[in-house]
C-alpha cells in the first residue's frame, strides 16, 4: 500500500456581508434586496451550499426580522450561521486549520463559476482588470479590482487589527490579504459578460439578474411543452406569486387540488377530465418551479411536488385499472408508462429525445387526444409503446462508434 496520502482539504467558512442592512430591513438594503423571489443573500448561500459550505459568518451593524428569518432557515436546513460584529467576533469563529472564504455584499455567484474558482485549497483573491464595463467592483490599484471573492487562511484573520466603528470586515481582509502578498488569480471577463459573476447596486441590477435566475429556472424544464409553451407563460406568473403575501401557499393548494381532483376523477372512470386535471397539475407544478425559493423549503412544503407526482401516478393507474377489471393488465400498462418516465429522466439522451420523454405535459396531451377515440387503457398503452419506441432510437443513434 502506498504511502503518499493525500492531505485533508481545510474545512471552509464563507463570510458574507449585510452591513448594509439597517435596522429597518427595508428592500433597500443591498443584501436583502429581493432577486427572483429571494433576498440576494439567499442567492449567496445557496450558491456556496452547492459547492459545499456549510458554516457561513455573516457581518451586521443591525438583523432586522428578516434576516433572522433567513438565518433560522438556513439553520434549520443543516447549516450554521452566526452574526459578526467586530473583528474579535470574526476571530472567535475561525479555527487553525480552516480556510476562509469572504463574498463581498450585493455579490452574485452562480454555483457553477464558483465550483471552478474554488478548485484547490490555496489562499487567493479574485481580481478583474480596471475596464470601465468592471467600474462596480472596489478598486484594488490603477489596473486591478477585487472580483468580491477571495480564500484566506486563518494567519490572514488572526493578522487583522481591531477596526474603528463603521469600516468594513471584508474590504478590511482584503486590504489584509494585499499587506500579505495572498496571490491574486484573474476572472475572465466572460464570466461577467454571461452573468456568472454580477454586482449588485441598483433596482436594475436586481431586474436583470431577477430575469436571468427566472429564465434558467424555465430552462431547468426539458420536456417539449414545459419549455416551449409553458416556459414564457411561467415566466410572467411567478412575479405576481413573489408580490402575493399568500401567493406560494395559494399555488400549492390549487396544484394539490388539481391532482387530487385527476385521482379521484380516474378512479370514477371520467378520464378526459382526469387528464385535464393532471395536464393543470403539471403546468401549476412548473409555476411552482419558477416561483421557487433559494432551497430553503421547510417542513411539509418539501413533499408537495412528490406528493402530486404521487397523485397523478396513482391517477394513471386507476385509470387503467378501471377498464380491465377482470385482468391485471391495466397494472401492467400503467407500470409501464410510470417506468418509462421516470427511466427517461435518469437517463442521458439526446436533446430532441429529452423534449419528448421527459415531458409529463406532453404525455397527459396524446392521452387526452387518444383517449376519446381508443380509451383509456388503450391510450396509455399506444403512449408507453411510443415511449419505448423513441428510447430504443435515441440509444440506438448515440451508440459509441468503436
Amino acid at each position: 500500500m502506498s504511502s503518499m496520502l493525500q492531505p485533508p482539504r481545510p474545512t471552509t467558512v464563507a463570510l458574507l456581508s449585510a452591513a448594509s442592512v439597517t435596522e429597518g430591513g427595508t428592500d433597500s438594503n443591498i443584501a436583502l434586496a429581493v432577486v427572483g423571489g429571494d433576498p440576494l443573500l439567499a442567492h449567496q448561500i445557496t450558491a456556496l451550499r452547492h459547492v459545499g459550505i456549510k458554516a457561513f459568518l455573516i457581518e451586521v451593524d443591525h438583523v432586522p426580522g428578516a434576516l433572522l428569518t433567513l438565518a433560522d432557515k438556513v439553520r434549520r436546513d443543516g447549516c450554521s450561521v452566526e452574526f459578526v460584529r467586530s473583528v474579535d467576533d470574526l476571530k472567535k469563529q475561525i479555527r487553525t486549520s480552516q480556510l476562509l472564504l469572504i463574498q463581498a455584499e450585493g455579490l452574485f455567484a452562480a454555483p457553477e463559476f464558483l465550483a471552478s474558482v474554488l478548485e484547490g485549497p490555496d489562499p487567493f483573491v479574485a481580481t478583474v482588470d480596471g475596464r470601465d464595463e468592471n467600474e462596480p467592483f472596489e478598486r484594488m490599484d490603477l489596473n486591478t479590482r477585487w472580483a468580491g471573492l477571495a480564500v484566506l487562511n486563518a494567519a490572514t484573520v488572526a493578522s487583522l487589527e481591531p477596526l474603528p466603528d463603521g469600516w468594513s470586515i471584508s474590504s478590511s481582509l482584503l486590504r489584509q490579504a494585499m499587506r500579505d502578498a495572498v496571490p491574486n488569480r484573474l476572472i475572465k471577463q466572460s464570466n461577467i459578460q454571461h452573468g456568472f459573476l454580477l454586482k449588485i447596486s441598483s433596482a436594475d441590477d436586481t431586474e436583470q439578474l431577477t430575469r436571468r435566475i427566472l429564465a434558467n429556472r424555465a430552462g431547468r424544464e426539458r420536456g417539449f411543452i414545459e419549455s416551449r409553451l409553458f416556459g414564457p407563460i411561467v415566466t410572467r406568473i411567478a412575479p405576481l406569486i413573489w408580490r402575493s403575501p399568500s401567493g406560494g401557499v395559494l399555488l400549492d393548494g390549487f396544484m394539490l387540488g388539481a391532482s387530487a381532483a385527476s385521482f379521484a376523477l380516474a378512479a370514477f372512470n371520467w378520464h378526459i377530465a382526469a387528464i385535464c386535471g393532471a395536464f393543470l397539475a403539471v403546468f401549476l407544478n412548473s409555476v411552482r418551479q419558477a416561483a421557487s425559493s433559494s432551497g430553503f423549503e421547510q417542513g411539509l412544503a418539501r413533499w408537495i411536488t412528490p406528493l402530486m407526482w404521487t397523485l397523478l401516478a396513482g391517477a394513471v393507474v386507476w385509470g387503467a385499472r378501471a377498464t380491465s377489471l377482470e385482468t391485471f393488465d391495466g397494472f401492467f400498462t400503467a407500470g409501464t408508462l410510470i417506468g418509462l418516465t421516470i427511466l427517461a429522466r435518469h437517463l442521458k439522451l439526446p436533446v430532441w429525445a429529452e423534449r419528448l420523454l421527459r415531458s409529463p405535459a406532453l404525455i397527459a396531451g396524446l392521452m387526452l387526444v387518444l383517449t376519446p377515440w381508443v380509451g383509456f387503457a388503450t391510450a396509455a398503452k399506444c403512449v408507453s409503446l411510443g415511449q419505448l419506441l423513441l428510447l430504443i432510437v435515441a440509444k440506438w443513434t448515440h451508440l459509441p462508434k468503436t
